[in-house]
Order: C-alpha cells, then sequence, then structure tokens
C-alpha cells in the first residue's frame, strides 16, 4: 500500500535524507523515498496501517505533511503550499518579539525587558530547527539545520541572546524565501502534471457521463468539447478538428485531426467536438511517461551533482570539526579575542546549502525548459553527457529525410502521355501496400486522375505489381522485371540514377519509369548549418546506398557519411567516431537503430510522441518529427554545464570571503546568516536563466 504526500519547507537535500530516515522509522512504513525535486515523500506501508496515523507522526516529528491530492498547486496558492503553517507564525511571533526588543532601545522604561523579549524570540523561533537537527542527528548527517541549530544554542549559552534571536529569526526567513524560490523550478514540472484532466466525459449507453479519467478503459469512447483538454490517450473516430500539442511535442502549430488520427492526453481541442476511441489507460499515456521520467531524474543525477553531494558530506562533519577548533585553540595558545563568537560565526557561513543545490537546481530547471520545448532528457547524467558531444551521427531516413517516397519525376519512353503513364501505374498499384505504392496513388491523385480499380491484380513480392487496366494486363516492376523477359530498355542517365525508380510496361514493351525520391525534411539545412555553429561535427550513418547518401550529405553539408551499413556495422561506426572525435550522438527512429543508440554517449530519438519504444531506447527523445529541435537540446546543455559552474563559483567564492572576514573578527552572526541566505537565493535566480526561452533562442540564431 502507497501513500505519497507533499512536504512544506522542503529546502536542501540534507533535509530530504533526513526526512527519509525519519519517514522509514514511523511505525507501519516498510519504506521511503523523498523526491526533492517535486518536494513529495513516497511511502510503502504496511497492510492495514491507518494513513493518518503516519502523516499525524511525522507531523510530531517536525515535518508538515499532507496527501499530494489536497496541496494547492498554483499562484499564491502554491507560495503557501511550500511553507507550513506552523513556521509562519512561530516566525511571525519570532519577528513581533524582536521588534519589542528593538523598541526597548529606544523607550526607557522597556530597557529592562529587553533581554526577556530577546530569550522568548530565541525560545519561539529554535524548534523550527532544532526538531530537524536532532532527527538529522539520529540519521546520522550533519545538515544545516544542525549547524544552524549548534550556532543558535552556543550564542545563548554565552549570552548572545541578540545574536541568537536574530540568527533564528533569519534562518526561518531564509528557509521560507529559499522554499518559495524553489517552488518556481517545481511549478515548471509540475504544469506538465495539470495537462491531463482527471475527469473524461465517456459515451455510454447513448448518453454521456463524467467519471474519473483512471477509471476509463481502452476500446471506451471519450467525447471532448472544443477548448478542452483531451484527457486521455487514442483514435478519433468521429469529428474533426485541430489540435494544440505544443505540452507534449514542442510544436507551435495546431495540428489538423480527422478520423483515425492519433490523439495525445493533455493536448488541447481548439475546433470541433470530436469522440476518441481510448488505446491506453491513463497511467500508460505518453504524457504519463514524460511526468514518470520526469519525477525521477534524480535517479540518473548528473556526475557534476553526486560530486558535490560527496564533496558536501565531507565537508560538512569537516566545518564541524574546523568551529570547534577555532574556538578552543586559540583560547589555548593564548589569542585574546571572543573566538567562540567567531567560530559560531564560521559554522553559520560554511554551511553547504547553497553548493549543495548549486547542480540540481540549475539539472532540474534545464530538463523543465528543454520539456516545454518537446525534448524529454531522461534525467541529469544524459544532460551533462549532452553538453560533452562533439559529433552528431545521423541516420538518413525518417531523421534528416522523411522517411516516406514521393515521385520526383515521371519519364515516358513511348508515345504516351505523363498523366496517361502515371494514372496506368496509380491503378495497378491501388492494389497494393507498399510505399511506392502509396506514393504513386498519391501523385496521380495531386495531378486529379482518379485510378481505376484493376482486374486480376498480383503482387510480385520483391518486384512488383500487375494486374489488368482497359483490358490489358500492364506491370509495374523493377526495370530488371522487363530485363528478363528479353525486353531492351533504356539505361538512365544523371541523377535520376541515384533515385529509386520502376518501370512500367507490357508483356512486349516498357511504357516508361517513375523515379521517387525520399525527400530532405524541413529543417534539415538549419540543424546542419546550427551544429557546425556550435562546432560540432555532423556524420550521415545509413543503410542506403553510396550513391544516395554521397547526394544527401553534399546537399545537407554533412561532413561525412558512411552508407550499406547494417545495424551492427553502424555500432562500428559510433566507437569509430568517439576514438577521434570524442563525445558522439546518435540521432535515429529509436527502434530500427537501437542498438547505435544504445552505442552512443547520447542516445536521441526522433518523432517519439505516442512511441513507447522510442522513448525506451533512447537517452534523449524529441517528440516531434522536427530535427531542429537538435538545437536547443544540445544549447539547454551547454548552458545547463555553464550556469552550474557558475553556481558552484559563486556559492564558494561568497563563503570564501565571508570565512575569511569570520576569522578576522569582522562578521556578526547575522551578517553571516544573510550571505549564507543571499548565496542559496543568487544560485537558485541564477539557474532560472534557463526558463528564458529567448536567451536560448537567441544563441542558437548566432550558431546560425
Amino acid at each position: 500500500m502507497k501513500l505519497k504526500v507533499k512536504v512544506k519547507d522542503l529546502d536542501c537535500i540534507d533535509c530530504a535524507r533526513a526526512l527519509e530516515h525519519v519517514a522509514k522509522s514511523v511505525e507501519g512504513v516498510e519504506g521511503a523515498e523523498v523526491n526533492f525535486t517535486l518536494s513529495t515523500l513516497e511511502l510503502e506501508l504496511k497492510d492495514g496501517t491507518d494513513r493518518r496515523q503516519v502523516i499525524r507522526a511525522l507531523r510530531r516529528k517536525g515535518y508538515e505533511v499532507a496527501p499530494e491530492d489536497t496541496s494547492p498547486v498554483s499562484g499564491l496558492q502554491v507560495r503557501r503550499g511550500i511553507i507550513s503553517r506552523r513556521r509562519l507564525i512561530l516566525t511571525s511571533i519570532c519577528g513581533l518579539f524582536l521588534l519589542a526588543a528593538i523598541a526597548s532601545y529606544l523607550i526607557q522604561p522597556l530597557v529592562a525587558v529587553r533581554s526577556v523579549f530577546l530569550i522568548l524570540a530565541t525560545i519561539v523561533a529554535v524548534p523550527l530547527t532544532l526538531v530537524r537537527a536532532i532527527n538529522a542527528i539520529r540519521s546520522r548527517s550533519i545538515d544545516m539545520n544542525v549547524l544552524m541549530s549548534i550556532a543558535i544554542v552556543a550564542a545563548a549559552a554565552i549570552g548572545e541572546w541578540a545574536e541568537a534571536a536574530i540568527v533564528a529569526f533569519l534562518f526561518s526567513i531564509a528557509v521560507m524565501l529559499e522554499a518559495a524560490a524553489l517552488a518556481r523550478t517545481r511549478r515548471a514540472i509540475e504544469t506538465l502534471m495539470e495537462l491531463s484532466p482527471d475527469v473524461a466525459r465517456v459515451r455510454r449507453d447513448m448518453t454521456s457521463e463524467t467519471v474519473k479519467a483512471d477509471d476509463v478503459k481502452p476500446g471506451e469512447i471519450v467525447v471532448v468539447r472544443p477548448g478542452e483538454r483531451i484527457p486521455l490517450e487514442g483514435k478519433v473516430i468521429k469529428g474533426t478538428t485541430s489540435v494544440d500539442e505544443s505540452a507534449i511535442t514542442g510544436e507551435a502549430m495546431p495540428v489538423a485531426k480527422q478520423p483515425g488520427s492519433t490523439v495525445f492526453a493533455g493536448t488541447l481541442n481548439e475546433d470541433g467536438a470530436i469522440e476518441i476511441e481510448v488505446t491506453k489507460p491513463k497511467s500508460e499515456s505518453t504524457l504519463a511517461r514524460i511526468i514518470h521520467l520526469v519525477e525521477h531524474v534524480e535517479a540518473t543525477r548528473a556526475p557534476i551533482e553526486r560530486f558535490v553531494d560527496r564533496f558536501a558530506r565531507i565537508y560538512t562533519p569537516v566545518v564541524v570539526t574546523a568551529a570547534i577548533v577555532f574556538a578552543i585553540v586559540p583560547y589555548a595558545i593564548g589569542l585574546e579575542g571572543n573566538w567562540i563568537y567567531r567560530s559560531l560565526v564560521f559554522l553559520i557561513i560554511a554551511c553547504p546549502c547553497a553548493l549543495v543545490i548549486a547542480t540540481p537546481v540549475a539539472v532540474v530547471t534545464g530538463l523543465a525548459s528543454a520539456a516545454r520545448k518537446g525534448i524529454l532528457i531522461k534525467g541529469g547524467a544524459h544532460l551533462e553527457q549532452a553538453a560533452k558531444i562533439t559529433t552528431v551521427a545521423l541516420d538518413k531516413t525518417g531523421t534528416v529525410t522523411e522517411g516516406r517516397p514521393t515521385v520526383a519525376q515521371v519519364a515516358p519512353i513511348e508515345e504516351i502521355a505523363e498523366d496517361s503513364l502515371i494514372g496506368i501505374a496509380a491503378s495497378v498499384e491501388s492494389a497494393s501496400n507498399h510505399p511506392l505504392a502509396g506514393a504513386i496513388v498519391a501523385e496521380a491523385r495531386k495531378r486529379g486522375i482518379h485510378p481505376e480499380e484493376p482486374r486480376d491484380a498480383k503482387s510480385m513480392p520483391g518486384i512488383g505489381m500487375s494486374g489488368i487496366v482497359n483490358g490489358r494486363r500492364y506491370y509495374v516492376a523493377k526495370p530488371n522485371f522487363f530485363v528478363d523477359k528479353g525486353l531492351t530498355i533504356p539505361e538512365t542517365t544523371g541523377d535520376l540514377d541515384e533515385a529509386t525508380l520502376v518501370a512500367i510496361g507490357t508483356e512486349d514493351k516498357v511504357l516508361g519509369y517513375i523515379f521517387f525520391e525520399d525527400r530532405i525534411r524541413s529543417g534539415a539545412h538549419q540543424t546542419i548549418a546550427g551544429l557546425k555553429g556550435l562546432g560540432m561535427t555532423s556524420v550521415l550513418v545509413t543503410g542506403d546506398t553510396e550513391q544516395v547518401a554521397a547526394r544527401v550529405a553534399r546537399s545537407l553539408g554533412i561532413d561525412e557519411y558512411h552508407a550499406n551499413l547494417l545495424p551492427n556495422e553502424k555500432v562500428d561506426i559510433i566507437g569509430n567516431l568517439r576514438s577521434r572525435h570524442g563525445g558522439v550522438a546518435m540521432v535515429g527512429d529509436g527502434v530500427n537503430d537501437a542498438p547505435a543508440l544504445a552505442a552512443s554517449d547520447v542516445g536521441i530519438a526522433m518523432g517519439a510522441a505516442g512511441s513507447d519504444a522510442a522513448i525506451d531506447a533512447a537517452d534523449v527523445a524529441l517528440m516531434s518529427d522536427d530535427i531542429v529541435k537538435l538545437l536547443p537540446l544540445f544549447k539547454v546543455s551547454k548552458r545547463v554545464r555553464s550556469i552550474t559552474i557558475e553556481n558552484i563559483l559563486i556559492a564558494i567564492g561568497i563563503k570564501s570571503i565571508f570565512v575569511a572576514l569570520a576569522a578576522a573578527g569582522s562578521v556578526a552572526m547575522w551578517m553571516a546568516v544573510f550571505a549564507d541566505m543571499g548565496a542559496s537565493l543568487i544560485v537558485i535566480t541564477n539557474s532560472f536563466r534557463l526558463l528564458s526561452h529567448r536567451a536560448i533562442d537567441a544563441k542558437i540564431k548566432r550558431a546560425l
């Protein structure tokens, strides 16, 4: 039995670890997992455990928790939702006592009670920190609550009640400010979760009834009116409309939908009422898979994030030891000065909070920014690796080309008009499901020709089709078919030799050719130019012929190409590219190119929306077929890396300055709290730059 709750005042990773330990100690709890990214706690409860008792137990241990479905999620409610009422009340009372203490300096009769106000302010505020500090110590960790509690209690012990009260008050304010700032990052992820409606209008027994979306099963019919979000994934069976799919694919333009079209949960129905046959339960929709991956990004943390985390675990105990030494040694060797006070200042300023959150906040914000553009990155490790890519290997079919053949040229040989030739071919091929047949029929319709239904249509596997049209048998087949029949056919010349072609003829003569091409995808030229602007090498890897690969590479300006490759040979090419250039990303369809995607440093699946296999196969999924999205992917990854480095330098720089000042006795305890709080807020605010689309788009334009 599972229980998922929202946690308020969760503003540091060490606090999250302590909460996890505390939760596991609660009676009836078998397992606990904290998601710092979303400020949630997921509990595995023993059968029969009272959920309310578990929540009350966590609250008694100093954590304000509430069932996730009752937590507010937007606007001012978000800011209220991430700060506990207890903290707000006690911090406010502490502030009032501090104001009273300040007033006592100005009002002579109150001077005698100034210390009372300061003591009361400290007593009111210190439980907010002390309870969590005790929990942290029990979990064998030293977090910022431990450091601050030591500072507050020690300041009170040496009679510095003003410092103790101010530090307790400012630290509580800092916790609230950091929690509010982190809420913006969490909000970017929660926005995804709010896209899919909780209810659906289901057609049952000729009437419509509103039910929970979770209860709707595949095969049922859902009615969606204009202006409503589509609650479940499925296929349109009635009605036409246009759908805003930007939440899934990042595409700004609405997509036309008609019977037979696939629609995704969480997308917006704009124009007309439609009926949808549900194909997946809500829990298995594309949106649900995206949300699941984003929720669990901490499972694939970036290497730099893991390094900073390990560093902080060593750093914090060292800081506490150094503070103790700093307080005792100077007295032992006879130095004058208030060294205990200086050591407390040192303890506060050395708090690693800003350093610890420097990386995860940047990574999560970067992942949210990419998701808004229809780019699903499966964790911080892949995001960091994408910043190190120097070479991008691209599959041809379906990646840099559209992946579907179109008629490039109709070339009659005998005295027959083009339209007549394409009409005969379309009539014969109308009985086939082959992609080339579809291209011929589409070309005929484009020319206003309506193919006849052939008689005695026969499929010749691997060769072509035949059928009787207007009383005569025609063949649409490979040229070699007619050669084997003993017919002489003219050779093709020029660029047309590099294209796929079929011949159209009868038993005794060839009437002409139809040439096909796989058109280069819109945006491919822009993408290759953008990759060059970012200093990256592009490589075409394809199973197609040498001539076709050369033509596509030449047309796009791709640096090198490799043709006639089997799937396992693409893996060898990836290894060769890595040895020559460094980090390699592979871009493919996520299924056929699965071995190469797995072998690359970053596997990128194109057009993954609705494809579970594509999302599973790759490290990164471009939800639409827009290859241009490669550019914001690499730009976001590079910005995350640079902002992460900036955050770490900011945190270390500010703390280094104030540590030096603390050693010199030039910093008060309240100033140290301000410095620590300021470093954390600067780090968080700096990470918000990743949510700016204009900055990323401007850098892409410069790359072009």
